[in-house]
């Protein structure tokens, strides 16, 4: 089936600007941020000292700060498991109370000296009692107690460099490395399976390919202008849909929503094949379970995952090309390299309102790494809130 999406279009919002619930302009930070447990977690220096900080996500008060052992030039990463926080540099990994920032273990993952390391730029992952880490050469991955934080194991060197994307299904471990797909029991590490997905020489982006959402057994790796659906639990290709421009990934477990810059998309989970074709669209980002926001040249319009029909839809001002950098419950952020802006759509409407402070970028956002402008937009899991971290160093709360 194919529709107009030009000819749906609903006439435009107004655009405002973002008022942020709060502002901190006080540290240079290292890392990432998370939300967790009331409180946003960053590592910043501040005044020379360079601590993990938790500041209050409603009003950006300090609410406790903390030494740390050790900070790499490339920084670090954060990631959150229940009552606790862990901060991973290329060497060290180190626990802490998320209520009180009391320091729960400190763990050296590689020994001193070795070239090996780990990847703090592909963001890491919890799941069943382990934090799991990307490491720097060989397409490794390492599994860490999060109790404990002895190291559970680590898979071994498969040649590729290191994995661009890490995501737990089920029980298996994926990473998205330079040209495949590998799965690795998460119990063990032991891999399950690995495909190939490009050969080396014709594989001209090392993070080409990326990871979509997850579907039950099937996983999905977007490579170039393909995309893939794999059998979770075999590693069998199922089906691949092939289209004319790189791919940008959304929908939900009903259907999966792909924008080519050609056209927006409709696929079957199940077969691969296209159940609706509209007009063309960038980028794209799931919204509510039924509707994806997607991007085209300077419109923002919500996508239909029933029939591919817009909903809504809202103009920007931008000279450049624009790109999807977060997406959490209803609220999406998107931007080109001098501004950024926050869509909602709620009863059926689209709210788009301009950020300030325009982010830069860094990390596991779900744009390529081309775009360089964005440093770190992370939402908490209902949408209620999205913290932003931007050039000048402000770390802003929206709501």
């Amino acid at each position: 089936m194919v529709v107009s999406g030009v000819a749906a279009m609903l006439t435009g919002c107004h655009v405002s600007e973002a008022k942020p619930v709060w502002t901190n302009r006080d540290f240079v930070t290292r890392s990432p941020v998370v939300l967790a447990g009331g409180v946003v977690l960053l590592v910043g220096t501040k005044d020379g000292a360079t601590k993990l900080w938790a500041l209050g996500a409603g009003d950006g008060a300090v609410r406790w700060s903390t030494g740390l052992d050790r900070v790499a030039d490339a920084g670090v990463g954060l990631v959150q498991a229940a009552d606790m926080v862990f901060v991973v540099d290329d060497q060290t990994v180190a626990a802490f109370g998320i209520g009180d920032g009391q320091k729960r273990w400190l763990t050296r993952t590689i020994a001193p000296g070795t070239v090996d390391g780990l990847y703090v730029s592909t963001a890491p992952v919890s799941a069943g009692g382990k934090v799991l880490f990307a490491g720097k050469l060989w397409s490794r991955v390492v599994a860490v107690d999060a109790a404990t934080g002895q190291a559970a194991w680590r898979t071994p060197a498969n040649g590729d460099a290191e994995p661009q994307a890490l995501a737990v299904h089920g029980d298996v471990v994926l990473s998205y490395g330079y040209n495949s797909v590998v799965a690795s029991g998460l119990a063990d590490g032991v891999q399950r399976w690995q495909l190939k997905i490009m050969k080396p020489a014709m594989n001209l982006l090392r993070d080409s390919v990326r990871l979509g959402p997850e579907l039950g057994e099937l996983v999905l790796a977007v490579d170039a202008s393909t995309l893939l659906g794999i059998d979770r639990a075999s590693g069998k290709e199922r089906w691949r849909y092939q289209t004319k421009g790189p791919l940008s990934v959304g929908g939900s477990m009903s259907v999966i929503v792909l924008a080519d810059g050609n056209h927006t998309i409709g696929i079957d989970p199940a077969t691969g094949k296209a159940r609706w074709t509209s007009d063309g669209s960038r980028a794209i980002a799931p919204l509510d379970g039924k509707s994806s926001l997607a991007i085209s040249g300077s419109k923002a319009f919500v996508v239909s995952h029933a029939d591919g029909k817009v909903l809504a839809s809202a103009s920007v001002s931008t000279k450049d090309d624009l790109r999807i950098l977060a997406a959490a419950g209803n609220k999406v952020v998107f931007g080109d390299v001098e501004h950024t802006w926050l869509a909602a759509f709620d009863g059926g409407k689209l709210v788009l309102s301009e950020i300030g402070d325009h982010p830069r970028a860094s990390g596991a956002v779900l744009t390529d790494r081309r775009f360089t402008d964005v440093q770190s937009v992370e939402a908490v899991t209902d949408g209620s809130m999205i913290v932003t971290q931007a050039k000048s160093g402000a770390i802003n709360a929206y709501k």
